[in-house]
């Protein structure tokens, strides 16, 4: 059998009140008329004293019936209200229907919340509640209404929402608010309808990109032709005297013989690099402004890349970690892949902390082949395991570039206050000292770390992007 809480309204306490000080009172007017009776018997005159006694206390009888019949229908009601809502709440039946259950942060998806009353009885006041996150901007319509639910009748509820943090967020539960008519009685019920969005990183990145594609008719602009190479190919590109570094295979024999010496043809060839973004989520990764944090910015750099190495048919996969590894998708190509590259992203979340070279070695040994790795990481785990991590991909063949976001300008705003600034100039000082050296240990490697703040983070990735695809690192 259903358990509902009847909570007692303010309106209830009211009534109840009046009703006893009217009992209360029909029995002190019995009192005073029993005194009256005594004072008599001993010989004084009360009419003196009380000239209209008689008038008041005729009343009493009245007082109590009143007061009975207030406390009886109280009574009443509430049993009444009590039956009513375990006969029906238990079967109402609630259905949600989401036009989108995967967007890009700052996308929009629509809601539809159906409830319908299968019984042969009336609900006339519910206030019908649907839990939207935190996460969540409600941009259109509401997440709750206030209505009656008629018999065998249903009533809809919709809104729109706009996706403001990364994630898979939980739509639900759909409280379900009954009061009876004199808004005396209320009771509460949570139905477990629940329902997940899973919110990408922010598209706008790559949306510019497609936009630049499209204006200027080509990838990148300045780099139409930066990902060809010369050599084994599909494209012939030229026809040239042979040099003693060529390979033989590429020796076009019926032009040697024509020409009377040694000719090369040779083929225009594509790139295909296998890149692996690694995103570190520990628990600094959190830190941020709302809604922008560190994790945030580097999930968004990742889809950039993802996206990038989609479009030029590289191999791509991604692998997030803290204290250890959390998620991991092994290279591979096309759309479905990058959207699986995606879901993964959404669903980072800053937790332990950074251990580099667990998650190098993780890697290792579901990948042995060479690669490019982009490392997204705002270096504030032990500087010895860093290092550490570094050494053991280099000596795999696995080459990184280090993508470093900038702590102090992710988390502390510039407010422009003459005490902000100073605290943010000497939070940076301190943070770049360390920044230095880290920088030079890993320098010692032939790596460099780029430093990365808002405003240049998806500019740096791109750059790491396109010269290690120049430079052929990772090339399969």
């Amino acid at each position: 059998m259903l358990v509902l809480e009847i909570r007692i309204s303010d309106v209830a306490g009211v009534y109840l009140l009046i009703a006893f000080f009217g009992f209360f009172f029909a029995l002190s007017l019995y009192q005073i008329e029993y005194l009256a009776m005594v004072l008599r018997a001993a010989g004084l005159n009360v009419s003196l004293l009380f000239p209209r006694m008689a008038q008041v206390t005729i009343f009493a009888p009245w007082l109590l019936i009143i007061a009975g019949i207030m406390v009886f229908a109280f009574i009443f009601s509430y049993l009444r209200f009590s039956s009513v809502a375990r006969l029906i709440i238990p079967r109402i039946d609630i259905r949600r229907e989401i036009s989108k259950d995967k967007i890009f942060q700052g996308g929009l998806t629509a809601v539809r919340l159906i409830v319908y009353n299968p019984t042969g009885i009336n609900l006339d006041r519910v206030t019908i509640t649907d839990m939207v996150p935190d996460a969540f901007d409600i941009v259109f319509g509401e997440n709750h209404m206030e209505t009656n639910l008629p018999a065998g009748g249903r009533v809809e509820l919709s809104y729109v929402l706009r996706a403001a943090a990364r994630g898979a967020h939980i739509i639900g539960p759909v409280v379900l608010t009954v009061m009876d008519n004199m808004s005396m009685f209320e009771t509460e019920y949570e139905f477990p309808s629940f329902s997940e969005v899973r919110v990408f990183p922010a598209y706008g990145d790559v949306r510019r990109i497609e936009i630049t594609q499209k204006t200027l008719g080509g990838f990148l602009p300045g780099h139409h032709t930066m990902f060809k190479i010369k050599g084994s190919g599909y494209d012939f590109h030229q026809l040239r005297l042979y040099t003693p570094s060529d390979p033989i295979k590429l020796i076009d024999w019926k032009a040697s013989v024509r020409l009377g010496r040694l000719m090369v043809k040779e083929y225009h060839g594509e790139k295909v690099i296998k890149i692996y973004i690694l995103i570190d989520t520990s628990y600094t990764m959190g830190f941020g402004f709302r809604r922008f944090t560190k994790l945030d910015f580097a999930t968004r750099a990742g889809a950039l890349v993802a996206y990038l190495a989609q479009r030029l048919q590289d191999f791509f996969g991604v692998l997030t970690f803290s204290s250890t590894v959390h998620n991991f998708l092994k290279a591979g190509r096309g759309r479905s892949h990058f959207l699986q590259v995606l879901s993964i992203l959404a669903e980072a979340e800053p937790e332990g902390t950074s251990n580099l070279p667990g998650a190098v070695r993780y890697l290792i040994d579901h990948e042995p082949r060479s690669g490019f790795i982009v490392l997204i990481t705002d270096l504030e785990g032990d500087i010895h395991t860093f290092e550490e991590g570094i050494k053991i991909a280099l000596a795999h063949k696995l080459r990184p570039s280090i993508i470093a976001l900038l702590s102090p300008l992710f988390e502390i705003p510039d407010t422009g206050s003459p005490v902000s600034s100073i605290y943010r100039e000497a939070v940076t000082m301190e943070y770049m000292r360390r920044f230095r050296i880290i920088s030079n240990r890993i320098a010692r490697f032939g790596i460099k770390i780029v430093p990365t703040t808002p405003q240049n983070m998806i500019s740096a990735v791109l750059d790491a992007y396109v010269r290690a695809k120049m430079r052929m690192i990772g090339a399969i």
